[in-house]
């Protein structure tokens, strides 16, 4: 599975989920998304990241999320992030 951005900017706030439906949303959304789907709690992930639960509520309110803690987070949740041109060639696996 992998996350792939449409746009790379320096919150990199959205992207689109594959497989299935393509769907641009901001990072956070897609996060809580991949939890819903995993029928995983916000407070585990918490704990996998070694954050409180408040803290990763924080940085999934916030209107931006720093590539290297998509990543993270992305990687906790078995999903990996790439850069995919819009023209179909090579995508680039971005780790945080």
């Amino acid at each position: 599975r992998s996350i792939s951005c449409f746009r790379l900017l320096a919150s990199l706030p959205y992207m689109s989920i594959l497989p299935g439906d393509v769907a641009a949303m901001r990072s956070a959304d897609a996060i809580k998304s991949i939890l819903e789907e995993q029928s995983r709690s916000q407070r585990s992930l918490a704990i996998d990241l070694g954050l409180t639960p408040q803290a990763l509520d924080q940085r999934l309110k916030s209107k931006t999320m720093k590539v290297e803690t998509l990543c993270q987070t992305a990687a906790q949740l078995n999903y990996s992030v790439k850069l995919v041109p819009n023209n179909g060639g090579e995508s680039i696996e971005i780790e945080g």
